[in-house]
């Protein structure tokens, strides 16, 4: 039997062919025809890492008929680098009319939408171009409505291959009966497109019903161009006493007359701005600094501090300046250790002492100066390629669709990050705010359990042990940690210690790189978006680790046997890795570090990773 779909390149004895072995020839790229598609790319030469994130792929249509890839590619080059193009090609070699583009970014596609869309490609011919959406997710009407969701999940297994879940709507008037029609989601737009065809209205029925099926609904995109003309902030975390006229004079003190109106709504608010520069300064001088609770919870914390170590964190230390105080520049920090410096003031009932600190960014945001993981980590896209593709894993649909059918919306209306952000929302007002937040009624234990494993993923591989820039870019504030320690052992030994105790606040992005730097919850196996139920008994769990105000202290004691250092985490004593001691002797923990104490050269690791070149003689 003979078929007049061609396979492999496509190009033997077609249209234009030798302009087409021209085009690949220049650039590298694959030409491969199947199933009524060209392809070209998918993925380019050289990729590595996940394909570009949703968005970058661009419709192009009103093409003419005899256009191929070797006119379509060189204009598209213009405005990016090609991750693939896919040709519709009918049966007689010519196009149908239309193809997809895709970009290796967003921004490259949103370019080229712009610029090609009414784009004159031969005389008196104008593209149609537009975003193309990557559905995965069909409508179907027509469904008895006495099934329940189990059993029409159950019937499109049977009749269709990829299908993920289905969301169904209960009926208003008899919540026990469905709405006629479900949603269906499938694992990749191909298998949700092959699903549409084979149950395209005559083809097949359900339970001896005929039904209606089409596309559902893609998701929308949120506009860039329209955001970019915003000039209202939303502020939340408000204090319920806290009233409009408050937060007008709190942001135009910033810049006078800048604000229009304030609208507040319980504990959050809306501040209209006349210039949308003066939204972005105030936003930018404003955000992230620390509410009420956190200020109590670092005076609560020196006040516990104190109590526990009432020899070093002493009122005659603190008024013989004999306790230091380093922060990192950002309000959360500077605000931090000046209600920490409150508690105790406050606990002594100290008037002539006022707060005073350091700022140190070299030592407390030692990853901003460390040019390798800044290129190879922070601004690297594929550097979180296991969080990507868990973002887009079968965990991660399901909690979404569970969260669309609890709020009873269109299941694409719910992204990952609205997910992220609802859980943020639920984990932020119950330990901030101590309140059962609403927002927690969206989740089960197991959803949560599963943006729980994300946000693991996401510190592991942005500040754990995923690379390993990441724990060496703590060089720095590893040696000054060890320095201070050899500095009062020494004077221990004269008799008197200069400074009894060093407050040094940072960053949660501060504490997790010294703790993989010093091997503390290390899991066997590695991290990765497709090992989630291997990873329920792992000790990386950064809720634990790094809480609000998370606090590592080390402590030295004089014994008779000599030195011997403490390691608490959030107030709780914790061995050393690999040393069977609460308070080992100081000299054993040196010795377990000495590789990292005679190395760990902050300049050598954090020098910029070289290109590789091959070079022929």
């Amino acid at each position: 039997m003979e078929s007049n779909q061609k396979s492999g390149d496509g190009l033997t004895g077609t249209q234009k062919e030798v302009s087409l072995r021209a085009l690949i020839q220049r650039t590298g790229y694959q030409l491969l025809q199947e199933n009524g598609q060209r392809r070209y790319g998918g993925p380019p030469p050289g990729w590595e890492g996940p394909p570009p994130e949703r968005g970058s792929e661009i419709f192009v249509g009103k093409l003419p008929r005899d256009l191929f890839e070797d006119e379509l590619v060189p204009l598209c080059e213009k405005f990016g680098k090609i991750y693939e193009v896919r040709m519709m090609m009918d049966f007689n070699g010519n196009n149908r009319g239309y193809a997809f583009v895709t970009f290796t970014t967003k921004n490259e596609a949103k370019t080229a939408m712009k610029q090609l869309n009414n784009y004159e490609i031969r005389n008196g011919r104008l593209l149609g171009v537009c975003a193309s959406v990557d559905n995965c997710r069909l409508f179907v009407g027509g469904i008895p409505k006495s099934k329940k969701r189990e059993e029409i999940l159950m019937e499109m297994k049977k009749v269709t291959d990829g299908v993920l879940e289905v969301i169904v709507y209960p009926s208003a008037a008899d919540k026990t009966k469905n709405r006629g029609f479900a949603f269906v989601e499938y694992d990749s737009h191909r298998a949700a497109a092959m699903a549409r065809r084979k149950l395209l209205p005559g083809r097949i029925q359900l339970w001896g019903h005929a039904i209606a099926v089409d596309w559902a609904e893609p998701e929308v995109e949120v506009d860039e161009d329209t955001m970019a003309t915003v000039k209202i902030l939303y502020v939340r975390n408000l204090m319920l006493a806290t009233t409009e006229e408050t937060i007008e004079k709190e942001f135009n003190s910033i810049k006078p007359g800048a604000v229009e109106r304030v609208k507040k709504i319980r504990d959050y608010a809306f501040v209209h701005f006349t210039q949308r520069e003066d939204a972005i300064s105030a936003m930018d001088a404003v955000n992230g600094k620390l509410v009420e609770k956190g200020r109590d919870d670092h005076r609560h914390l020196a006040v516990r501090l104190a109590t526990f170590f009432p020899s070093l964190m002493s009122e005659e230390n603190l008024r013989s300046h004999r306790i230091r105080f380093i922060t990192s520049s950002k309000h959360r920090c500077v605000d931090s250790i000046v209600a920490f410096q409150e508690g105790l003031l406050n606990l002594w009932k100290v008037t002539e002492v006022g707060p005073s600190h350091e700022i140190n960014d070299e030592l407390m945001r030692f990853f901003d100066q460390c040019k390798k993981f800044v290129d190879d980590v922070e601004n690297n896209k594929t550097a979180l390629k296991e969080v990507h593709l868990f973002k887009a894993s079968a965990e991660m649909k399901i909690v979404q669709m569970k969260m669309a059918d609890q709020l009873q919306v269109p299941y694409n209306h719910i992204t990952p990050d609205l997910v992220e952000a609802a859980f943020f929302l639920c984990s932020y007002e119950f330990a901030i705010k101590s309140l059962n937040s609403p927002w927690c009624n969206l989740f089960h234990e197991t959803d949560a359990q599963v943006l729980e494993y994300k946000n693991d993923l996401k510190q592991y591989w942005k500040r754990g042990y995923g690379h390993d820039i990441n724990r060496k870019s703590s060089c720095t504030l590893f040696h000054d940690l060890f320095n201070r320690l050899d500095k009062v052992a020494h004077e221990i030994r004269f008799g008197h210690v200069s400074e009894a105790v060093t407050i040094q606040v940072g960053h949660a992005e501060t504490l997790l790189p010294l703790l993989a730097l010093m091997g503390f919850f290390r899991d066997e196996t590695p991290l990765t978006a497709d090992n989630f139920d291997l990873q329920h008994g792992r000790t990386f769990r950064t809720s634990r680790i790094v809480p609000y105000a998370a606090n590592l202290v080390f402590v030295l004691y004089d014994c008779s046997e000599g030195l011997r250092l403490q390691f608490l985490l959030n107030e709780t004593p914790l061995k050393f890795p690999d040393i069977n001691h609460q308070a080992p002797l100081y000299s054993t923990v040196r010795e377990t570090y000495r590789e990292l104490l005679h190395g760990c050269n902050f300049e050598k690791e954090c020098e910029p990773s070289r290109p590789n070149r091959n070079c022929e003689l």
